[in-house]
């Protein structure tokens, strides 16, 4: 973990959210003045835009030191509860988890809220159309084992994602052999932390995610658990493998009609249409089928989930290494120099640690 070097930053992140207070100012729309390279927002200087979405504006910012981190931006709202807010507190119950970026700071600065977390590199989806729609097998495999790691490990700390997506799966942006899941927003307790007691099953639920990747149960209205989660994923990794789903173009007058329609065509292909033609059709099946047949309180298994793919993954000869498709060989090579010589380094810092106590 690279800690920045300014004093606020030293402070350990915990449940009590801690503010930077500048002078208030009406509530209104992100300045565009703070979107200029060389702004100020607390301790970190703007490098660039990275991108921006209903929430709000992200930021490439470095503090003082060079350090450079993502910033994401938003409005302090004037009768909503404030998304960064609930994502700070999310991703804070969540530090340690497998596929989580560590977050460094959550503030406030003139009218806005600020999180300062880990910059990532691009999502799958951008990574899927810029190689024209083409993952290996072995790639999505790959894809699939760590999705479901860091699932396990979100669920272990009893939240739900519900909002599995290519979209929201990013790799690290000098580490691009690790996936990480971003956009926190709408994750949620689907078992009491303290009492381990499980949510009440409810129907007629609005659809909560995107209904492109949404579970067959979501759209039905009901509560979302682990299994939803699991059955976004699938859909996410046919997805790479056919280029589309058959739900995908789907037009209608409203938002609710859409969701509709895309869940009766979902419910009404079968998993052998679905998946037809597939490299691993075979375990695709057996992963939905499993998934589908999940009761809404019921704890998956992760392990047999897994298996499947690192049996899909040997069926073809092909070991889970991490060289994802996007990986170039010169960030192999570089990997492999710091795996043959960390044991030296270890020895050398070891040595000089004996040397500072004497």
């Amino acid at each position: 973990m690279i800690v920045p070097n300014n004093n606020l930053l030293a402070q350990p992140v915990d449940n009590k959210i801690k503010y930077q207070k500048r002078t208030k100012t009406h509530p209104n729309k992100i300045k565009k003045s703070l979107m200029i390279e060389g702004d100020i927002i607390g301790n970190y200087k703007i490098t660039k835009k990275l991108g921006q979405g209903s929430f709000g504006i992200v930021y490439e910012v470095e503090d003082s030191s060079g350090t450079r981190y993502a910033l994401k931006l938003e409005s302090v709202p004037v009768k909503t509860t404030s998304q960064l807010k609930n994502e700070y507190r999310i991703y804070t119950d969540l530090k340690g988890c497998k596929g989580i970026a560590l977050v460094h700071y959550f503030g406030k600065y003139d009218n806005y809220y600020y999180l300062v977390m880990d910059r990532l590199g691009p999502s799958l989806q951008d990574l899927y159309e810029r190689r024209k729609k083409n993952f290996s097998v072995k790639t999505i495999c790959m894809i699939a084992i760590t999705v479901l790691e860091s699932l396990e490990d979100i669920h272990g700390r009893c939240r739900i994602f519900r909002d599995i997506k290519p979209e929201n799966i990013l790799i690290g942006h000098d580490n691009p052999d690790e996936l990480f899941l971003i956009d926190l927003g709408m994750a949620k307790y689907y078992m009491n932390p303290n009492s381990r007691e499980h949510i009440p099953f409810i129907n007629n639920k609005k659809l909560t995610g995107t209904a492109r990747y949404a579970s067959l149960n979501t759209h039905m209205g009901y509560e979302q658990s682990r299994r939803d989660d699991l059955e976004s994923l699938g859909y996410t990794l046919i997805y790479f493998l056919r280029g589309n789903l058959p739900w995908m173009g789907v037009r209608a007058a409203t938002g609710r009609e859409k969701h509709t329609i895309i869940g009766e065509k979902k419910k009404n292909t079968s998993l052998s249409v679905l998946c037809s033609d597939l490299p691993a059709k075979t375990y695709l099946v057996k992963y939905l089928e499993y998934v589908r047949n999940l009761n809404f309180v019921e704890k998956p298994s992760y392990k047999y989930l897994i298996g499947l793919f690192k049996s899909a993954l040997s069926a073809n000869d092909l070991s889970n290494d991490k060289n994802y498709d996007w990986v170039t060989q010169e960030y192999k090579q570089r990997k492999k120099k710091r795996s043959k010589n960390g044991w030296w380094h270890k020895f050398k810092d070891f040595i000089n640690v004996c040397k500072s106590e004497q």
